[in-house]
């Protein structure tokens, strides 16, 4: 008798008592970074890994246009639930990474963005000694501030790419060293408030570098499903075709010119053990 009104309930509520209710599925909440919204390939690169995860997810973009120190504090405080950055040892220390490199790398290879009026003092530099005598811009939160000033390289930060881009134009520094991959982007996106901003067309800043995805520390359920569907899409050839198929990355490269530029090497002491493991296969050179 019990059993028949255990089972009628059961029914009654439209489930058998031999399926197995589905998994809800994990949710994530990516920021809205410099207002690239879908477009911007950190969200299409982790759309692709969920993917071939192959479990039940919803990606969800957050509502409201953010920069990095403040898509930092989402993350620590569970608004947001992965974003991708520039990898350093103290973002290592406070969030976990997944140590697969988004970018292949590309992030480490920088061009200057310069006033007009300055290219001919440009044109003319050959060493990290001469580039000693003028100032970067770089994000307030971005580990290549620190990098550039381990290696001499003196430092104007601000909170946004696009207060960069003002303080630029106004002379406040003398150069803003972008990644290949972004630096043609932003200069046409920014190009009302910064007129007279070129990219500089003789030099290249690299060092070892990575752009990786970040959870909270713990939340090893994201962590896991991300690696798991990020290293699938890169076995199968997917995330290779993505990336070599993204127009501002086949735009950015075409437009480098690379074998036209001096190449100035930059040493990065910053990078994690876990980091420097990362097998190459992972990377390109440009």
């Amino acid at each position: 008798m019990r059993r028949a009104r255990f089972l009628a309930s059961v029914l009654a509520a439209g489930m058998a008592p031999w399926v197995r209710a589905a998994p809800a599925p994990l949710r994530f909440i990516y920021p809205n970074l410099n207002d690239m919204g879908e477009a911007g390939f950190g969200y299409r690169a982790l759309q692709l890994a969920l993917r071939h995860w192959g479990q039940p997810f919803e990606l969800q973009l957050a509502p409201a246009a953010t920069n990095i120190p403040r898509s930092l504090r989402a993350l620590a405080q569970g608004e947001v639930s992965v974003m991708d950055l520039g990898t350093s040892s103290a973002f290592e220390r406070q969030f976990q990474p997944i140590h697969l490199p988004i970018d292949r790398g590309l992030s480490g290879w920088r061009l200057l963005v310069i006033r007009a009026d300055a290219a001919p003092r440009f044109s003319t530099l050959g060493s990290l000694e001469q580039l000693a005598g003028m100032r970067a811009g770089q994000g307030a939160n971005w580990p290549d501030a620190a990098l550039l000033r381990g290696s001499g390289l003196p430092v104007v930060t601000a909170d946004h790419i696009s207060l960069l881009f003002k303080l630029l134009q106004a002379g406040r520094f003398d150069y803003l060293p972008l990644g290949l991959n972004e630096v043609h982007t932003l200069v046409r996106r920014y190009r009302a408030s910064a007129p007279d901003v070129l990219v500089e067309p003789h030099l290249a800043l690299v060092y070892p570098f990575a752009r990786l995805f970040f959870v909270r520390r713990g939340d090893e359920a994201r962590r896991a499903a991300i690696a798991e569907g990020l290293g699938r899409a890169f076995d199968d050839g997917s995330f290779q075709a993505l990336f070599a198929n993204d127009p501002v990355t086949r735009g950015s490269l075409a437009q480098a010119r690379l074998a036209e530029r001096r190449v100035l090497q930059i040493a990065n002491a910053d990078l994690s053990e876990a980091t420097r493991a990362i097998p190459a296969r992972y990377f390109i050179k440009p």
